[in-house]
């Protein structure tokens, strides 16, 4: 899939467990966000893909689920948060994602 695209490519560069300490906005007001990311993908003119893993039973199955399946509600937007603080950095995220590594799903969107 498309995830695995990004992981495989011989010319990107892979940071696991990548700290982050930024700002991000939360109800009209920056806030201080802390964390790691699973993966950061650097890929060609720095641009950037926040991958994070998901190793539970409860994974997407279709269009129908994808919200309840993939728990965008809670992942969503901690992706979201993640990305918003890199481009605030000056930094271009062009992706973030869900793996679900157990069944190899993913689900992806720009931020």
């Amino acid at each position: 899939g498309p995830v695995w695209a990004l992981v495989t490519d011989p010319a990107a560069k892979l940071w696991f467990e990548h700290p982050l300490l930024g700002l991000g906005i939360q109800e009209d007001r920056e806030v201080l966000l802390s964390g790691r990311m699973d993966l950061l993908v650097e890929r060609s003119k720095g641009r950037l893909a926040v991958v994070d893993f998901k190793a539970g039973g409860k994974h997407p199955t279709g269009w129908a689920d994808l919200v309840e399946g993939a728990s965008l509600r809670t992942y969503g937007f901690q992706l979201d948060a993640y990305g918003d603080a890199l481009r605030r950095m000056g930094r271009q995220v062009d992706t973030v994602a869900l793996w679900f590594v157990r069944t190899g799903t993913s689900v992806r969107w720009t931020p």
